[in-house]
């Protein structure tokens, strides 16, 4: 939780969590931003795991507008040890 100062601050709640399982490590999160006229939600995961020398990784996110707008995104990708 943080808060700003000025004219309109902000104030920022959320909350992020992990797990390690064997090889493989989740995280994911949600938040809220507000000023108390304009809002944001953002909730986010992903995973990455140990895949012999190297690993795999990837995540995504949906942000939420407090007018409805929406932006989405995914990612994967790995690590290839030379």
């Amino acid at each position: 939780i943080s808060a700003g100062t000025g004219n309109r601050p902000v104030v920022n709640v959320g909350v992020d969590v992990y797990k390690k399982s064997g090889s493989t490590t989740w995280n994911g999160g949600a938040g809220h931003s507000t000023d108390f006229h304009n809002g944001n939600t953002n909730l986010h995961g992903g995973f990455e795991t140990k895949v012999g020398a190297g690993s795999v990784h990837g995540g995504g996110h949906l942000n939420i507008d407090n007018h409805g707008r929406t932006n989405a995104g995914a990612n994967v990708g790995g690590t290839i040890p030379f």
